[in-house]
């Protein structure tokens, strides 16, 4: 993220959905790429959604967002 000639090879790819990069997050979705990932924010905690509606969703904003630390186990 930040070269332009390999950020144009990685946009044409649609192995991946999401890439993360020196704090830097981006999804292979809208003019990020031609794939169809995508992130969206939420103020219920994962394990808490069971259901999101489809027309709250917009594609290609940018966000500042601070990721928490998680323990998985």
């Amino acid at each position: 993220m930040g070269d332009t000639h390999e950020d144009a090879l990685w946009m044409l790819r649609t192995d991946w959905d999401i890439a993360f990069c020196n704090g830097m997050i981006r999804t292979n979705s809208g003019s990020s790429g031609k794939g169809k990932g995508g992130i969206t924010w939420t103020p219920v905690d994962y394990d808490d959604v069971d259901n999101l509606r489809a027309p709250s969703y917009q594609t290609d904003t940018r966000q500042t967002v601070t990721v928490k630390s998680v323990e998985i186990e």
